[in-house]
Order: C-alpha cells, then structure tokens, then sequence
C-alpha cells in the first residue's frame, strides 16, 4: 500500500511542479508578447502647460532614483483605469530629492508638444507591441526594448518556491511515515500482567 501511495504522491508533486513551471513561463512572456519599446529625446521636455490644455493628456509624477526605473513605470502603469502611459519625462533629481519622473499619456505627438531642456533631462516616447513601429524622424536616437525583469523576478520566485514546496513536503511526508510506522510498533505490543 506505502510504495504505491508514495508514487502517486511523488507523481502529484511532478505534476504540480510543471503547472507552476508553466504558469510561470506564461507570466514572463506575456499572455500578449507585447514588448515595450522606447525612443529617446535627448535634452528635451514637454510643454507641460500646453499639453495639460488638451482634455484627453493625463500626468501622474513620481520619484525615481534610475532612469531606467522611471521607463519601466511607464511601461507597466495605467495612468487611469484602461489609459496606458505613452510618453515619460526624467529629470536627474537634485539634492531636494523631489519627483522627478513625469508619466504622461498623449492622444497624439503634437498633444505632448517638446521643448529644450537642460542637458540630462530625457524625453522618451514609449512603445508597446509585438513588433518595433519605424522611426519617421531622423533627430529622433534609435529605440532599445526594455525587458520586464518584474517577469522574470516572479518566474524565478516561482520556481524556488516549487522547490522548497517540494523538499518540506517530502520531509514532511518522511515524517508522517517514520511516526506512523511508531505507532503501529507500539500499538502491536501487548503486556501480560
């Protein structure tokens, strides 16, 4: 009875393992596929009074220490419920420690118009699809996909935690065994008075 309980058991934990596994991959390719994509405009910002006139721009600010950190918030954020991000704003923080990344969501290019900045604040357009949309302008610099490490973090986390499932069942099981096979040892002894 033990040797076939315990290949069914080991055959559930197989089987949970690869769910998990599987889900997990899911996860980090995205049920879409979609990659985010950014193009960068260097030393500009946005005309925040003009592009806050149109009725459809939304901006949320935020404080980033990396600009990458503040490209991923894009890339991940809804501004409001079903807006996505398109268009972010990063400004080296000084030493107030203020918000410094701006997230913004335009209908259009001409919504969210650009102007000069000081050198180190970036303007990035932000893209998200299955394939890289053609850059039209030529003062615009070349994209670079941004990979969701958010995804990868949860397959990885995924995966320990299988494992860890995995070893304190078994020992667990082990020692129900171990107990139960006291108890039967114990049970069977009968004294003579």
């Amino acid at each position: 009875m033990f040797p076939a309980h315990r290949r069914s058991f080991r055959a559930a934990k197989l089987l949970l393992g690869a769910l998990i596994f599987l889900q997990a991959c899911r996860c980090a390719l995205g049920s879409s596929g979609e990659t985010c994509y950014s193009r960068q405009h260097r030393d500009t910002i946005v005309n925040v009074h003009k592009a806050l006139d149109h009725q459809k721009t939304i901006m949320d600010v935020r404080k980033k220490e990396a600009e990458r950190d503040c490209i991923l918030a894009c890339c991940s954020v809804e501004l409001k419920p079903g807006i996505k991000c398109n268009m972010v704003v990063y400004k080296p923080s000084g030493q107030d420690g203020s918000e410094n990344c701006y997230l913004f969501h335009c209908e259009t290019e001409q919504d969210c118009p650009l102007m000069s900045a000081t050198p180190g604040t970036n303007t990035y357009d932000i893209f998200k699809g299955l394939t890289h949309p053609l850059a039209k302008e030529k003062e615009r610099v070349p994209t670079m996909p941004i990979t969701n490490s958010l995804a990868l973090l949860v397959v990885l986390t995924l995966i320990i935690l299988t494992f860890v499932v995995a070893i304190v069942g078994r020992r667990a099981m082990e020692s129900f065994d171990r107990r139960h096979y006291t108890r039967l040892e114990l049970n069977d002894l009968h004294y003579e008075i």
